[in-house]
């Protein structure tokens, strides 16, 4: 019986999936359809000139490093702001004035998408978006960051060089090109409002200040200019959200709550072998349900936990103490490598089309199984490695790496030394850590 359970729940959702791959890829062929093109005008684009502003002082069009040639290649940046600091209702707003935006000459189009996007945000919530959810789609999508470097690299080690941007405000832009191109400053619109909330007008460029922002500058980037790759980032959105992309989000996002709340209700009221059946015919496939203990990160107690755990069973342990959206392993504990003499590697990868199921605010975390269960075909991939010693005169420290080697071995990813600190402290300005009541 468990026999014939089990392959009729294959065969279902192999038919489930013919049925979802013709939607999801749809979804991804509107947020690929615009850029390909642009991507195919400008295969190969020129570097953007550096104008000399003084003595090894130098300024680069950073439009021309972030924009593909295209009227509307400065809406998925504006689109992701109103979305991720504003609410899909903002964004729903801006999508809706796309056809008068395109219209419009090109800097009245930016003046209207900020105004859109920014109006009423707090300033805090707004550098929040540009420092944890821009970079990813500036490094996706910016044709001309890699074309700017062998100029950027030959010039003399002293110089100092301002990224201006006419088009977008300095609050959406600093980040990712200070902290991943490396420019020594960036200079763009400003951003109107009080001391705490913005209105969403935008200064005119002020173009003395580009060379007071160069003087009062110090020079950061002592090893050259090099583009880093975003390792971190926040927000729900997994795609490209250029506006026929945007229009198919915002269409499946009614069936995607109903998907959801479907497969919630399959998972909590009705029985394990009929679930995993019913769970199948709408997408996905239920793994064994594993009991949740959070640690404390107390080493001594959570070493005394995990101990009184083993002593009843296997112990299944996240040794980085997060996730990580892209192709990197963070750091692994070893505390785990000091408590059984073997250990079995097992390699997870969570795979999800429209919508990231993972969150750094303590509000939005709670709908993360929300959001998973929202993707047309959400997945997990679950290999089981070869079991590690950890006897044999080595370290916790170096099974712990080693480990850490195998699963980035099996994913294809690149092990890091990074934290789970390292990324809470840069996404939520804070360490991560939930206070105890």
């Amino acid at each position: 019986m468990a026999l014939t359970s089990d392959r009729f729940m294959s065969r279902a959702l192999r038919i489930h999936r013919l049925v979802k791959r013709g939607l999801a890829a749809g979804l991804r062929r509107c947020s690929r359809g615009a850029a390909t093109t642009a991507v195919q005008t400008a295969a190969s684009p020129s570097p953007p000139a550096l104008r000399q502003q003084g003595e090894n002082a130098f300024a680069v069009d950073a439009d021309a490093l972030l924009l593909n040639p295209s009227p509307g290649a400065a809406f998925p940046p504006y689109f992701l702001a109103a979305v991720e600091a504003g609410g899909y209702a903002r964004g729903l707003v801006l999508l809706a004035l796309y056809p008068v935006l395109r219209a419009l000459p090109c800097g009245a189009r930016v003046r209207a998408m900020a105004m859109v996007s920014f109006c009423g945000l707090r300033r805090d919530e707004a550098a929040r978006v540009g420092r944890a959810v821009l970079p990813k789609i500036f490094s996706r999508e910016a044709p001309g960051v890699h074309a700017v470097e062998p100029a950027l690299r030959a010039l003399p080690k002293e110089a100092k060089v301002v990224a201006v941007s006419p088009t977008f405000p300095t609050v959406m832009v600093e980040a990712f090109l200070k902290e991943y191109v490396g420019f020594d400053a960036v200079a763009g619109r400003e951003l109107k409002g009080g001391p705490r909330y913005l209105t969403g007008a935008m200064a005119e460029l002020d173009t003395e200040r580009v060379a007071r922002s160069l003087d009062q500058t110090e020079k950061t980037t002592s090893c050259g200019y090099a583009p880093k790759p975003v390792v971190f980032h926040d927000g729900r959105l997994a795609f490209t959200p250029t506006a026929a992309a945007a229009l198919a989000m915002y269409i499946y996002f009614p069936f995607g709550v109903v998907l959801a709340v479907i497969r919630i209700a399959i998972y909590i009221l009705l029985p394990w072998r009929v679930s995993a059946v019913a769970a199948a015919l709408t997408g996905v496939r239920v793994l064994s349900p594993i009991p949740l203990r959070r640690l404390t990160r107390d080493r001594e107690v959570d070493r005394r936990r995990m101990s009184s755990m083993l002593a009843r069973g296997d112990v299944i342990v996240c040794p980085e103490g997060t996730t990580c959206r892209e192709p990197y392993l963070l750091r692994f504990s070893p505390l785990f490598a000091e408590l059984a003499a073997e250990v079995t590697p097992e390699a997870v990868d969570a795979r999800t089309s429209e919508f990231y199921a993972t969150s750094t605010s303590p509000l939005a975390k709670s709908l993360d199984s929300v959001y998973f269960l929202m993707n047309p075909r959400p997945e997990y991939s679950v290999q089981f490695l070869k079991p590690v010693s950890t006897e044999g005169g080595k370290s916790s420290i170096e099974v712990a790496n080693e480990v850490q080697r195998e699963l980035a071995s099996a994913l294809g990813f690149q092990g890091t030394t990074l934290t789970r600190k390292d990324k809470y402290l840069l996404l939520s300005g804070n360490e991560g850590l939930l206070r105890s009541s």
